[in-house]
């Protein structure tokens, strides 16, 4: 089955910061494909740009920042062109080979760091009153920066539950995510953490995460 690593990446800081993730994917040893949905010019044979196997999908720039890129996000499942993806945020360091993760079946992904949405700050998000009507602002929930699923029928309709979900309020991604998940009766398989090592620094995971502020810090801006 094809794999492929898709990104999305709306403005330049984010289409450099997929490009960087893109090649340490690579370098670490991931053979397949490579999708950058961004609505940054294609770099093509630029330095930043000249990446094996990758294809550039051309986006409008969103029109409601700061959360328009996850009109993109939630519904990326669109832009797919292998059987396997792997969904990463751009603001990822790739420190090992993730061609392991494709062996996961179903939807993947690594649980968030906190224990609840009530227990986060997600519990001021405008949608949080329909999760926690849901019965969800209790529950474990996951963290959606590294996603894995099937191009197929259970991960093209978990995608249009979770776009659906989150253009109900077009804020964070994340309480969606839980609806949807709910919604579709669908169980994600737990990654181990070092997928998506949302540790503040020192980071020491695979696949390191520098969400938030953390992309400041000059360890992760080092080589943008």
């Amino acid at each position: 089955m094809s794999q492929q690593i898709l990104y999305v990446a709306i403005g330049p800081q984010y289409l450099a910061m997929a490009l960087r993730a893109a090649a340490g994917a690579q370098a670490a040893g991931f053979a397949g494909s490579v999708m950058i949905v961004t609505d940054q010019p294609n770099p093509g044979a630029n330095a930043a740009g000249s990446l094996p196997n990758t294809t550039f999908a051309a986006v409008a720039t969103p029109a409601a920042p700061p959360f328009g890129a996850l009109d993109y996000k939630t519904r990326f499942l669109d832009f797919a062109t292998a059987d396997q993806v792997l969904f990463l945020d751009a603001d990822i360091l790739v420190k090992a080979d993730v061609t392991p993760i494709f062996l996961a079946t179903g939807i993947a992904m690594v649980p968030e760091i906190y224990p609840s949405p009530a227990a986060s700050g997600f519990a001021g998000d405008a949608d949080f009153p329909i999760t926690q009507q849901a019965g969800l602002d209790q529950v474990p929930f996951w963290n959606t920066g590294v996603l894995a699923l099937g191009n197929d029928a259970t991960g093209k309709a978990l995608m249009a539950a979770w776009h659906a979900e989150w253009q109900k309020f077009s804020g964070w991604d994340e309480l969606s995510m839980l609806r949807a998940l709910k919604s579709q009766g669908v169980t994600p398989v737990a990654l181990d953490p070092k997928w998506n090592d949302l540790s503040l620094p020192p980071k020491t995971g695979s696949i390191q995460h520098w969400f938030g502020g953390q992309k400041l810090l000059p360890e992760f801006q080092a080589g943008l």
